[in-house]
């Protein structure tokens, strides 16, 4: 599960351009290792997370995805 926090010591921040998006503690680090992760708005409005497993991927991936 996914949740809002505040940057502890130990997590990776990983930013896209020039925001932190996204903060990985040691336990989602490993479990997301090597897999794409994308977000897509619906049509509510709403933020959702897609994970792309290796070799998942399309051949129109969006330039702005970050993995």
């Amino acid at each position: 599960m996914l949740i809002a926090d505040h940057e502890r010591e130990d997590d990776q921040i990983v930013e896209h351009k020039g925001s932190t998006v996204l903060l990985l503690d040691p336990v989602a680090q490993s479990a997301l290792d090597g897999v794409q992760l994308d977000c897509v708005q619906t049509t509510d409005g709403e933020i959702e997370l897609v994970l792309v497993a290796p070799g998942g991927g399309t051949d129109d991936e969006d330039e702005d995805s970050v993995s």
